[in-house]
């Protein structure tokens, strides 16, 4: 059977229709596939707005036209961080480490997860951040998520953490100047 290989595109959402789709995979993804309750969940829409996408920057991966994944970060040491300031304990950080990166609602549809095109939309995500100066990425998981994001480059950082919303969970962070792309076994 021979198979053709369908190109993604990476890329910054370029508008609200955009933005409101990539907050629709969240929705898909948080709440109908892993039954979380996010205080943020509009059940009316199917979508998931959060303040800080007002602040950072929605990434979306793309198959054909159709939005399949995304993230948002958000960069700054002074900037807004929401909860994650306190507690992802960024404040301890020294101002030497830079520039501080939140990536969060890294999630693609179920139908599309693969390696190959959540490293690419990681990769595209992490050069822009990069270029705004971060130095430093955080995040955080389900304990299940921890090997893939340590073979993407992170590490752990907080093992027993409790997002204030989605309860326990690994945080993880990455030295973003050091990190070199994982191979991808073909």
């Amino acid at each position: 059977m021979k198979t053709t290989q369908q190109k993604v595109t990476v890329r910054k959402a370029a508008n609200a229709a955009e933005r409101e789709a990539a907050f629709r995979i969240r929705y898909e993804v948080y709440v109908e596939e892993m039954g979380w309750d996010s205080k943020y969940a509009n059940h009316d829409r199917r979508m998931i707005e959060q303040p800080l996408d007002a602040t950072g920057e929605i990434w979306i991966a793309l198959l054909n036209g159709k939005i399949i994944g995304t993230i948002r970060i958000n960069v700054g040491r002074s900037e807004d961080l929401g909860f994650y300031r306190e507690v992802y304990s960024l404040d301890s950080l020294p101002a030497s480490h830079g520039a501080i990166g939140v990536l969060t609602n890294f999630v693609m549809l179920p139908a599309y997860r693969n390696l190959g095109i959540a490293m690419q939309l990681g990769r595209t995500a992490f050069s822009m951040a990069v270029h705004k100066g971060m130095r430093i990425a955080f995040l955080d998981c389900e304990h299940r998520m921890v090997r893939f994001y340590a073979w993407m480059g992170f590490e752990i950082y907080k093992a027993d953490f409790v997002h204030p919303h989605y309860g326990p969970g690994v945080c993880m962070k990455m030295d973003v100047e050091n990190w070199t792309e994982p191979a991808i076994a073909a």
